[in-house]
Order: C-alpha cells, then structure tokens, then sequence
C-alpha cells in the first residue's frame, strides 16, 4: 500500500526546545506535536527555517510519519490538541511531501 488516510485520536504537543539526532546530524527543535490512532503514528518537528525543507518520510517498521515544520507555524498546530473535530493523518510512501495532518477530511487521492 502507497498511501493510507488513518483518524488520529490523541494529541500530544510539547513546545519544549530541544536537539534531536536526525541522519547523524543534531538538529535543534522548537517543539513537536505527536498524533496518533489506529496504531499509527505521525510525529511533527518544529524547526528553524533551515531545516523545514528536510523530506518528510514514513518508517513502515514503527507505523510512523515524521515531518518537520517551520517553527512559526507551531501557533497553526495548537488547536489541534483541543479541537473536537475529526482530525486524519495521511502518508504516502510514493510521494512523501502529500503527508499531512487533515480536520475532517480524511485524503484519499493518491500522487500521479
């Protein structure tokens, strides 16, 4: 399967700085939001600008999608963890730069 639309059920945002390990280089992070449902998981970074642009990708062996996002769009996140709608993750494996976070509309177009 190339790409897959899951509910996400929980919520987790952490706006604590700290240094991660990422390809063997220490990248620092302004935060991160973790979402998770139907044994997957999607995993959002909150980074400088110059490290927005590393490629989004999903690890099958630990059902999880990373991300990473320009810190100064952290604020856009943030209901997110309140929010009483319907809240969906999508990967694709084909096309990584689709992956994303959706409120009620769950992706089900796949990368041509």
């Amino acid at each position: 399967m190339s790409a897959l639309s899951f509910k996400i059920d929980k919520v987790k945002l952490d706006t604590q700085q700290k240094t991660i390990l990422w390809n063997g280089d220490r990248i620092p992070i302004h935060g991160h939001m973790v979402c998770s449902g139907m044994s997957n998981r999607f995993m959002v970074y909150f980074v400088d600008r110059k490290y927005a642009f590393i490629p989004s990708i999903y690890m099958p062996h630990q059902r999880l999608v990373v991300k990473f996002v320009y810190f100064e769009e952290i604020h856009d996140y943030f209901y997110l963890a309140d929010t009483k709608e319907t809240i969906y993750g999508y990967y694709n494996t084909e096309c990584p730069e689709l992956n994303c976070i959706t409120v009620n509309q769950p992706i089900r177009e796949l990368c041509y």
